[in-house]
């Protein structure tokens, strides 16, 4: 099966607005982008609003790995090879994003979820292992 949104062809622009403009109606504060030394965002970073304070998120994407993902689906032809680009790899990589905000806001709204979190200092967050060291789902 291919990886979620892999035919996308938003522009990550709109992507990166779509986030911002879920997480802003559901109490975010300070939404920062993060920029990688090619010029591409790698990361939002952000506060949200919970019962007993403001949460720091941070939330990067990793465009080389969703393009392996994608060459290895086409290897398997699974998909085309027009999906195999590094440019829409963060196309991707970005649509993914966007979708697992909507599912938290959602779960949130819904209070299934009371809390979420994911990082004790959003400073600390150079590899994808530190970047999730904290991740709790409280029913």
């Amino acid at each position: 099966m291919p990886i979620l949104n892999y035919t996308t062809k938003v522009p990550v622009s709109r992507t990166i607005a779509q986030i911002q403009a879920k997480l802003v109606e559901h109490g975010a504060r300070s939404v920062l982008m993060e920029y990688g030394d090619d010029g591409r965002i790698k990361a939002l970073a952000f506060k949200i609003k919970m019962p007993n304070g403001e949460l720091p998120i941070r939330l990067p994407i990793d465009a080389a790995s969703t393009q392996k993902v994608l060459k290895r689906q086409w290897d398997e032809r699974l998909i085309e090879s027009k999906y195999t680009t590094a440019e829409h790899a963060y196309r991707v990589a970005w649509r993914i994003i966007k979708d697992w905000v909507e599912a938290q806001v959602s779960l949130l709204e819904t209070e299934i979820r009371k809390t979420f979190q994911y990082l004790e200092d959003v400073s600390d967050c150079d590899d994808a292992a530190s970047e999730w060291k904290k991740f709790s789902y409280r029913m």
